[in-house]
């Protein structure tokens, strides 16, 4: 495959690419376990970015600190790949756009199939865009969100992202939350990751209206105070769902 640039960035967007770099090893080996986990598909564009093919991350080596991918179908573009001393990788796990550089590929066998393996990448550009990526919360397993002013009131997650959450009330709750309210702290159990304690900035609420008539509200909020360690509980959570949902259809 040939001819399929990935797109270059603007100075602000370099700005940004900055504020969302990973350089810590273990921070790389985490988020390329999770690519490797979830089987998402990876393009890697080589040979100046004049080809391409899309893969799977098959294994991350932390010993050798080497990543194994699978070839192509496509064996001229992977002799190009092979030929390449740069390649520029990107894919989307749980949502989140992420892209790094790595050197040359190398042939291997990889469990009996041929692959190609490159040296695990110096850091990683993760892009977590507010409006993204959004992943409902499971029926039947609520997630529940305490807030602390006042306290004692809780309410049921519909959705969650890197940027933030989407709660539910009842009519009667209708005034518990308003447009800019903010709640300096909240409780989120999120179930099989952990308790994630964060800020809150009421932006919008609308009456809903379900397919049985019944009517209640959807607060949307954004984080506020996330921190990369925040960040990195919400995306194992949003992975952890996708995870559950990729079993449950095969």
């Amino acid at each position: 495959m040939s001819q399929h640039n990935p797109p270059a960035a603007s100075g602000t967007q370099q700005a940004e690419l900055t504020r969302f770099t990973l350089g810590n090893r273990l921070e790389i080996l985490q988020h390329l376990g999770t690519i490797a986990e979830l089987k998402q598909a990876v393009t890697v564009f080589s040979n100046k970015g004049n080809s391409f093919i899309v893969t799977r991350l098959l294994a991350v080596d932390d010993v050798r600190a080497v990543l194994v991918f699978a070839m192509s179908a496509d064996e001229v573009s992977n002799q190009k790949l092979l030929a390449s001393e740069r390649n520029v990788l990107v894919s989307a796990p749980a949502g989140v756009k992420t892209q790094f550089i790595c050197g040359p590929a190398t042939a291997v066998e990889y469990e009996g199939r041929r692959a190609f393996e490159m040296a695990l990448p110096e850091k990683i550009i993760r892009l977590q865009r507010r409006e993204f990526y959004r992943i409902h919360s499971p029926l039947t397993k609520p997630v529940w969100c305490r807030l602390h002013e006042p306290p004692g009131r809780v309410l049921p997650l519909f959705d969650i992202s890197l940027g933030g959450v989407a709660l539910s009330l009842t009519l009667d709750q209708h005034a518990w939350l308003q447009p800019g309210q903010i709640l300096s702290q909240v409780d989120i159990d999120l179930p099989g990751v952990g308790l994630l304690q964060v800020g809150l900035e009421v932006r919008h609420v609308m009456l809903i209206t379900a397919r049985d008539g019944q009517e209640h509200y959807r607060v949307g909020c954004n984080f506020i105070g996330m921190n990369l360690a925040r960040e990195t509980l919400v995306q194992r959570y949003i992975t952890h769902l996708e995870r559950e949902r990729r079993a449950l259809v095969r």
